[in-house]
């Protein structure tokens, strides 16, 4: 009992509460002054109101003029803004005031800073040696500055007289600058890269974004290349519904300056899924390129290979349609397929196509026969394999080989469950 009593009276001593209009404050320690208008507080500070939470590490609530005043590591969060600063003076009430110092972030990948935010509202901002971009870290890989610039949380960012940097690098000056701060997909032009490489010297890509449908979005693009002229991009998504769904992505260059055997340069990115009927479907799986050379001079410039667990060192491609019939005890599937690799030779390249021209396919997976299952699988493929040797000498060898295959598998097998124990509480 006087273990708990101790406790009891040393959690007062350490957290200290006070409540006054609604304000709480939490801290290691508090001090009132003049009949409670003036509260101080130091040490893991915590305040409450509405739906603000604030905490730093030393505060001053003036009640009389309804401000409260934040130093040292300053963490400010409401509904829409999360902002951290070396100071900020806030009147709680209309919820206007000024940051130092302050660095802000909003959803989904907004990030800024200024030396000095000013709140003009709950969710408007003036803001002075401003910085925008969506990497995040204080060094990020691209941002926009501007010396003086406005942000209306859900609406927009506006600049005049602002630098596109790279790093810490100005690299592009743009007299208005505007960037779209919703949380809902909206057209309009995106932030374009740019920057400078030996083989294609400077280069730009400005791109737009056209939000077609809630279900549905293409992203149109160029890059601008001072050495080799126009890259097109394009990139189309489509929800089709919960189990449909298509993702198809073009680039084309007309490449003068080519290195490879082929002036007119591509690629073809395609995965998804279309049912005609409840139980037909197509599905396709597409990644396709037009010469040997085209993912090591165009992987850092193009959009198939800045997708999530894209491999950029792997040289072999796919092309596969399929169109499967599913019914009870069978599924069918009528298959396309073709499998390109390439390889570098000291005089030229090497480019291996495997197809399957047509793929027939009889399967079906836990088929329930009476108290057993059953898997099995029938196959018929109808192949060809294609070698063809290109030398820059134009001394170019195609070697052809054809073959039948087929394949035919099952597997019968009881299955049951095991019950280890019941738990009843």
């Amino acid at each position: 009992m006087f273990r708990f009593f101790v406790f009891f009276i040393t959690l007062i001593l350490f957290s200290l509460e006070i409540k006054a209009q609604n304000v709480t404050i939490e801290a290691d320690k508090i001090n009132s002054f003049d009949n409670n208008s003036l509260i101080t507080a130091e040490g893991s500070v915590l305040i409450l109101y509405q739906d603000m939470v604030i905490s730093t590490d030393k505060a001053t609530y003036n009640k009389l003029e309804g401000y409260i005043e934040l130093e040292k590591d300053v963490v400010f969060k409401d509904r829409t803004n999360i902002i951290r600063a070396d100071y900020a003076k806030i009147y709680i009430d209309n919820r206007t005031g000024f940051f130092r110092y302050g660095k802000g972030f909003y959803a989904p990948w907004n990030y800024f800073k200024a030396d000095k935010l000013e709140k003009i509202g709950e969710n408007s901002f003036i803001l002075d040696n401003a910085t925008i971009t969506t990497c995040s870290g204080d060094n990020p890989d691209w941002s926009f500055s501007s010396s003086r610039a406005r942000i209306d949380v859900g609406q927009y960012f506006r600049s005049k007289h602002s630098f596109g940097n790279i790093k810490d690098v100005p690299i592009i000056y743009t007299p208005y600058f505007v960037w779209p701060i919703k949380k809902e997909r909206q057209s309009g032009f995106l932030v374009p890269n740019f920057g400078f490489s030996s083989n294609r010297g400077f280069f730009i890509t400005p791109k737009y974004f056209w939000a077609i449908d809630v279900d549905k979005d293409m992203t149109l693009g160029v890059n601008l290349f001072s050495k080799n002229g126009v890259m097109f991009l394009d990139e189309f998504r489509y929800a089709v519904s919960k189990k449909e769904n298509i993702h198809i992505i073009g680039e084309f260059i007309n490449d003068s300056e080519s290195k490879s055997d082929k002036s007119d340069r591509w690629r073809l990115y395609g995965v998804g899924n279309k049912f005609f009927t409840d139980n037909l479907e197509l599905k396709f799986n597409i990644d396709y390129v037009s010469d040997f050379r085209y993912k090591r001079d165009f992987s850092d410039y193009g959009i198939v290979d800045k997708l999530k667990d894209a491999n950029k060192d792997k040289n072999d491609f796919i092309t596969e349609l399929r169109l499967n019939y599913y019914t009870k005890n069978a599924d069918f599937s009528l298959r396309y397929k073709d499998l390109m690799q390439f390889y570098d030779n000291t005089d030229g390249y090497t480019r291996s196509n495997l197809y399957q021209k047509p793929s027939f396919q009889i399967e079906k997976y836990g088929l329930k026969i009476g108290y057993l299952k059953a898997d099995y699988l029938l196959d018929y493929n109808d192949v060809e394999k294609k070698i063809y040797q290109y030398s820059f000498d134009n001394q170019n060898k195609t070697e052809n080989f054809t073959y039948n295959r087929y394949n035919a598998r099952i597997k019968i097998y009881k299955p049951f469950d095991i019950k280890i124990a019941t738990l009843t509480p």
